[in-house]
């Protein structure tokens, strides 16, 4: 299993140097061709293959798979000629065949072995994100299962909490996952907001050495909490993503912010990243997200099967968030206790927010953040209110069925005391009676 994951740990990231947007469309041909199809074509393709493939329409990679790989040029039922070596596939809306000199640029593999992402739902901004996660989706070199979501019956915080809530609530969603199994064969898991202050830490509990790698967007699991003391696995792999506009840092300065971070994770640790982004709010902007997430999954993955800190790719992260704007610092262990640092921007994590402006711009955090939370619970509210009109309805019509037996069971009353009193009036049953 660890031979596996390193393969596909450091395919990826080969995958992801290699990568690039094809230079142009691709042919499209309606109707079959009537040829027989080989078991291999050009670029290996087999029939049967898992691919994607572009579509310069939707600007966008489709999941498809290859019907035929034709073995000879053959007239479709249009009339054109298809070329010899030209590849058929099938998606879930159209059926399209790539001529041979273009498979390189609109074709890629899908391999089965690709890494499996588990999101928790709760807390990971799957709505609020959706561009970022369709991306991820469309990626070959991820599988994604999104597990849960927001709003659900289990999506409040344990008793232990303020305001919390008896099961179902996060904590008992952790437990439902860690016995399904389904977070042990995952490769990587991402977490966000109370999925990494709940279902995460319980996961860690759960599972320990066997817990995947995970980015843990908000940091939540690095905070002090009420409950139970996390117990951070020593061989865990964790990347954490904090904001400097988020609501989680509470006004504390960004150096002590990533320096109370620091301390939570175990000593003998040696696979841990934090990456702080000033600019990055509780709900990460969409941009930013694009920019991360599939890079710091690679990374995750690697790490945990290689062993050893990825240095280079994690300094080119932040070279990338440089080149668009964004400032910060990049923390991760390359040995037990020892931190490296990366700065990017004009700020890092070093600088605090300028005292003329630091309480500006805590009243804006505050206000957007108000208004973020107002936001999703406005959301929430119209969620519960399709449930409530859901329920009404079935409960309207489970009463109209109520009424009816009442009514059939009234009416059969009324007949069987009608027959009783025929019987008995009947002219020949006293005699019956005699008889019996």
């Amino acid at each position: 299993s660890q031979r596996r994951a390193a393969s596909r740990g450091l395919c990826g990231l080969c995958a992801a140097m290699a990568c690039s947007t094809p230079r142009g469309g691709h042919s499209s041909l309606a109707g079959g061709a009537g040829s027989s199809a080989a078991e291999a074509g050009p670029g290996s393709f087999r029939r049967g293959d898992r691919v994607q493939i572009w579509s310069q329409s939707q600007g966008a990679w489709l999941e498809g798979r290859v019907e035929l790989v034709l073995t000879e040029a053959t007239p479709s039922e249009d009339g054109i000629v298809v070329p010899k070596g030209s590849v058929r596939v099938a998606t879930a809306r159209s059926v399209m065949i790539v001529p041979p000199g273009k498979a390189a640029e609109v074709l890629r593999p899908v391999s089965d072995e690709a890494a499996l992402v588990a999101v928790i739902g709760p807390g990971a901004g799957v709505r609020a994100n959706k561009p970022v996660y369709q991306e991820l989706k469309q990626d070959a070199r991820f599988r994604v299962q999104v597990l849960g979501g927001r709003g659900e019956n289990y999506d409040r915080y344990p008793e232990y909490w303020e305001g919390g809530s008896p099961a179902p609530n996060l904590e008992s969603f952790a437990a439902e996952l860690a016995s399904q199994g389904v977070i042990a064969r995952s490769d990587c898991v991402v977490a966000g907001s109370r999925g990494g202050q709940v279902v995460l830490p319980h996961l860690w509990r759960a599972l320990g050495a066997a817990m995947p790698p995970a980015v843990v967007v908000n940091g939540g699991c690095a905070m002090a909490m009420p409950g139970p003391a996390v117990q951070w696995p020593q061989n865990a792999v964790t990347i954490l993503l904090l904001g400097g506009d988020d609501y989680f840092r509470s006004g504390t300065p960004p150096r002590e912010y990533v320096m109370n971070a620091r301390k939570r994770v175990p000593s003998a640790n040696t696979s841990t990243a934090i990456l702080y982004v000033r600019e990055m709010e509780h709900m990460p902007q969409t941009s930013l997200m694009q920019l991360l997430l599939r890079p710091l999954l690679l990374v995750a993955i690697y790490w945990r099967a290689s062993g050893r800190a990825p240095s280079f790719e994690l300094r080119s992260i932040c070279r990338d968030l440089e080149a668009s704007g964004w400032n910060g610092q990049l923390s991760f262990l390359e040995a037990s206790g020892s931190w490296a640092e990366v700065n990017f921007g004009a700020a890092g994590a070093e600088q605090p927010d300028s005292p003329p402006h630091a309480k500006a711009r805590a009243g804006e955090r505050s206000a957007k953040n108000y208004e973020m939370e107002a936001q999703w619970e406005e959301e929430r509210a119209s969620e519960l209110e399709v449930k409530v009109a859901e329920k009404e309805k079935e409960l309207n019509l489970l009463r109209g069925q109520l009424a009816d037996a009442r009514e059939k069971a009234r009416r059969l009353k009324e007949a069987a005391a009608r027959e009783a009193h025929a019987a008995a009036a009947a002219p020949d049953g006293g005699a019956w009676c005699h008889l019996l």
